[in-house]
């Protein structure tokens, strides 16, 4: 079972310092497995690292598609590592490790995307993973807009947990103290919860 991203081989190599580690890469293919999804979501897809983790596991079930939500310009780190435009540095990526067809690519804002989710599918959401801009009014955003979407029994996932304040203070103050949400598991930076059946 390849659960690895050789990370040498990705295009954009210079900019993937803080993404995934391979232990958490790992943790995110038990998740879908998990979850037996169908339909994941990404916020914050970057240069397509956990991306390529999550449409791995995807690739190897033979079904499922994962919408990987990103502006791919804009932030901080595009202005830090004058990256004018990162969507062509995924796709590549997504072609070198051949899981193109398991990954739509969602060119918009967490929010954006998510008034357009009705419409564009509607579906119930087996697997979310929330890693976009990690300030706490965003991540409180995206959690309350998107895991309505999440079904019963359904997982949503967290990066850069505890280490950064708002993945921190969402999880802490919103999704534990809710009483809808049961800790799967933290790997490294990762923490995951699955949704009360």
């Amino acid at each position: 079972m390849k659960i690895s991203v050789d990370q040498s081989r990705l295009a954009g190599l210079e900019y993937v310092r803080g993404s995934v580690t391979a232990h958490e890469g790992k943790f995110l293919h038990e998740l879908v497995d998990l979850s037996e999804a169908s339909v994941v979501v990404e916020v914050g897809s970057w240069v397509g690292v956990s991306t390529i983790y999550i449409a791995q596991a995807l690739k190897e079930r033979g079904r499922g598609t994962l919408y990987a939500i990103d502006p791919h310009v804009g932030t901080i780190l595009h202005y830090n590592r004058k990256i004018p435009d990162t969507e062509p540095l995924l796709r590549e990526n997504l072609r070198r490790f051949d899981v193109a067809e398991h990954v739509e690519v969602v060119r918009a804002t967490s929010l954006e995307a998510l008034e357009q989710w009705p419409s564009l599918l509607g579906l119930a959401i087996d697997f979310l993973f929330i890693d976009g801009s990690h300030y706490f009014r965003d991540v409180r955003a995206d959690f309350f807009g998107w895991s309505p979407w999440v079904r019963s029994g359904g997982i949503v996932a967290f990066h850069d947990y505890p280490m950064l304040s708002g993945p921190r203070r969402t999880v802490d103050e919103i999704v534990r103290p809710s009483g809808v949400w049961v800790e799967l598991g933290k790997v490294q930076r990762l923490i995951a919860f699955g949704r009360k059946r």
